[in-house]
């Protein structure tokens, strides 16, 4: 905002006052700069690359695009495709998950996804990948 040069009644405005305005609205804009507040991006979706069942346990391998924003990883595991149950929590740093105790036996097949979670919310679940559990 500029203040006009002529006053009232057709004077200039002194230049003590055309200043002490600039400083006002300059000091003003500075404060709406430092109040401007940053939203949190929630991570992006993980993704599975591979998974495989070695000697009674069930391993999976994981990646995530934004590994800086996530802060625990929750894995999902079922034995319906349609339902996600809750399974356990990794911490961030994970790239692998052991299940070292995959239920039922004879041909179950078990689901498992992920979901990344990190200060901005949780991501979409990731695709989704199964494994027979012989």
């Amino acid at each position: 905002m500029k203040l006009p040069k002529i006053g009232v009644r057709g004077r200039p405005w002194p230049g003590a006052r055309r200043f002490g305005g600039w400083l006002a609205t300059w000091a003003q804009d500075r404060r709406r700069e430092r109040q401007h507040v940053v939203t949190p991006v929630a991570p992006a979706t993980p993704i599975i690359t591979a998974i495989e069942y070695d000697q009674g346990s069930i391993w999976l391998d994981f990646t995530c695009a934004t590994p800086g924003l996530v802060t625990n990883y929750k894995i999902f595991r079922s034995v319906d495709e349609e339902v996600q149950d809750f399974y356990d929590d990794q911490p961030a740093p994970a790239s692998r998950f052991y299940d070292l105790s995959p239920t039922g036996g004879g041909g179950f097949i078990h689901y498992y996804w992920i979901v990344a979670e990190g200060p901005g919310g949780s991501s979409d679940y990731s695709n989704l990948i199964s494994v027979q559990y012989p």
